[in-house]
């Protein structure tokens, strides 16, 4: 009996660090709804991702895809045979503070994709003026899941960043798991 308390105490002791672990590094990732698994309903785009263009929600190019994702379930979808320009914002700007360092990454899939592709974009904001930007490379053709990045030190001035995902083509793409940190 004592040798099973044992055991359970240092299972709980690991169980106890690892969910400390875990919330620290949930905690540092200022965006939620980053996974995409979560679907507003009333638009059926992922939850706190605002199209710029909503005739694009209307016509099913930009849409919450349940059924394909990079870790679980759920991604954002745009899907279009004919050329065109999509710009998804998240919905809220992510306060910052100059010289925090920045860490920036999403996964994305593409399909057939013509035209420049898939990216995603990271703008400085000061007060509501632009001061700059960071983007990730285009994606195109068919590709499995890949994983961008950005690294940046945030500039004199900055007040708020804005992470955009931009499609500009024809064809498919998926984003997925994004993450961003301020340290």
């Amino acid at each position: 009996m004592k040798r099973w308390l044992e055991i359970f105490e240092v299972g709980l002791i690991l169980l106890s660090f690892l969910s400390v672990v875990y919330a620290q590094e949930f905690q540092q990732n200022l965006l939620f709804n980053y996974d995409f698994g979560a679907r507003d309903t009333a638009t059926g785009t992922p939850a706190a991702w605002d199209v710029e263009d909503f005739s694009q929600v209307e016509n099913k190019l930009v849409i919450w895809d349940g059924d394909v994702g990079h870790t679980t379930y759920g991604s954002l979808k745009i899907a279009t045979w004919d050329p065109i320009k999509s710009i998804i914002n998240y919905a809220e700007v992510v306060d910052a503070k100059p010289g925090d360092n920045l860490t920036f990454a999403i996964w994305i899939k593409t399909e057939l994709v013509k035209g420049n592709g898939a990216r995603a974009k990271i703008v400085y904001l000061k007060g509501e003026d632009v001061m700059g930007e960071k983007t990730t490379d285009f994606l195109n053709g068919t590709s499995s899941w890949k994983k961008f990045s950005i690294t940046d030190k945030l500039p004199e001035g900055v007040t708020g960043i804005k992470v955009i995902l931009e499609f500009d083509g024809q064809g498919i793409a998926w984003y997925d798991d994004v993450s961003l940190v301020l340290q």
